[in-house]
């Protein structure tokens, strides 16, 4: 009888726990396609895997469901571990890469400007990983106008042509 009421409350104390995770608010995980730092996904999926109690193999799967794209062709591996190693590998930034990225480096209205010009001193201390930290914020900022829409036309001439120091203060 003693091995019963075991097992009927262990049974009870599985459901509670499913029922829980079932009605817990699930926090969305981040994407990955390609686009981006990938440290930084990663990062923020290790969070969302923590704050989720995501654990072992359901980590797994909502992690190859967060990659797509490009991202996700050729990826091969049976851990977590594996995949993360091969994206950092893939679509870690080097020097030649990040030259190649600021070629073609545009902001999109609606996204924020802020994550932008973080991405885009990111891709700089890459590319040039010579220059001095204020040179590297110098680049930034032109190349953060530089990458404007051209329906900001008259935002980059007032950008390039007035004092931005001024802008600061």
């Amino acid at each position: 009888m003693q091995e019963v009421a075991k097992q009927v409350k262990a049974m009870c104390a599985r459901t509670e726990q499913i029922t829980e995770k079932a009605t817990k608010h699930l926090i969305p995980a981040p994407k990955f396609d390609g686009h981006g730092d990938v440290n930084l996904f990663i990062n923020r999926y290790n969070e969302t895997a923590l704050l989720n109690n995501w654990e072992g193999e359901e980590k797994l799967l909502r992690f190859k469901m967060s990659i797509s794209g490009p991202a996700a062709v050729g990826i091969e591996g049976k851990t977590f571990e594996e995949i993360c190693a091969q994206l950092v590998k893939r679509y870690t930034l080097t020097e030649a890469g990040a030259h190649q990225l600021l070629r073609t480096l545009k902001w999109k209205a609606g996204d924020s400007i802020y994550e932008f010009s973080d991405y885009t001193h990111k891709i700089i201390q890459a590319a040039f990983p010579e220059l001095t930290r204020e040179q590297q914020e110098q680049r930034v900022i032109k190349e953060v106008i530089s990458a404007l829409p051209t329906n900001y036309q008259v935002l980059q001439w007032q950008l390039t042509h007035n004092n931005l120091e001024s802008c600061t203060r």
